[in-house]
């Protein structure tokens, strides 16, 4: 994805103020999956991400963060079973 569209992108993400009509448009650039988790970074367009625990009991994980490998922002939240990208 290049730099361009990803502009594009994240200037048109920025000025919804609808949280639905936003995932979906995530969803359809192709920055999030159908469960919500990222796909690809909205920064810089990297596919790869690595996972970082916030938060367990007993040893079950209740939150985790998804940073983007290649510029370390975070492109996902996922809290007891759901993502808030």
């Amino acid at each position: 994805m290049n730099r361009l569209r990803l502009y594009i992108y994240r200037s048109i993400l920025n000025k919804i103020n609808d949280t639905g009509l936003s995932l979906k448009l995530e969803y359809r650039f192709g920055l999030i999956d159908t469960d919500g988790s990222p796909k690809t970074c909205r920064f810089c367009g990297g596919k790869d991400f690595r996972e970082q625990i916030t938060d367990r009991i007993e040893g079950m994980v209740l939150e985790k963060n998804s940073f983007c490998s290649k510029c370390n922002s975070i492109c996902g939240y996922w809290v007891t079973g759901a993502w808030m990208p």
